[in-house]
């Protein structure tokens, strides 16, 4: 993989959020407590969010497992919390959450398909082909430490507010 490319894919994106960002100045997104008719058929919200966010996760393994980069420890230490996060997002959080009744129109599950799909290619293509200068010494950088404090705090704060 050249990661040129993926450079490129990824200033495209960010052009992408951006122009999301400002329609949704404009645009209500049918989703959540703005669900609305008028946006195709409409599937269970249950569902719906288990099909979104499963892509991710297979797409990450697929190119970080099929990438040309060293896997060093730390790189599978990152992708293992990525999964972890995605294991959460994509299966016990649907099954936890109290929502069997509602319902969420299958285009905004397809566009989430379509940008978990971009997620996890993202992800794991840069993993899996062009992060080979991470390594063991990533762990005695700030960098690392910060992220894994946010990652567990984050977990933290979801993990207390189903619970309550």
């Amino acid at each position: 993989m050249n990661c040129e490319f993926l450079h490129t894919i990824l200033i495209g994106w960010a052009g992408i959020a951006l122009l999301t960002l400002i329609s949704l100045f404009f645009i209500r997104a049918p989703y959540g407590k703005h669900i609305r008719s008028g946006w195709g058929m409409m599937i269970s919200n249950r569902l719906g969010w288990f099909i979104m966010e499963l892509v991710s996760p297979i797409a990450l393994s697929y190119f970080f497992w099929t990438g040309d980069g060293p896997k060093s420890d730390v790189l599978i230490l990152i992708y293992s919390f990525w999964m972890f996060h995605y294991f959460y997002r994509s299966i016990l959080f649907p099954l936890m959450t109290k929502t069997s009744a509602k319902k969420i129109p299958l285009s905004v599950v397809l566009m989430a398909v379509f940008f978990n799909s971009v997620n996890g290619y993202t992800n794991g293509s840069f993993f899996g082909n062009c992060a080979s200068y991470i390594d063991e010494n990533w762990t005695h950088q700030a960098c690392f430490w910060i992220g894994f404090v946010l990652f567990i705090a984050g977990f933290i704060s979801i993990s207390t507010q189903i619970k309550s």
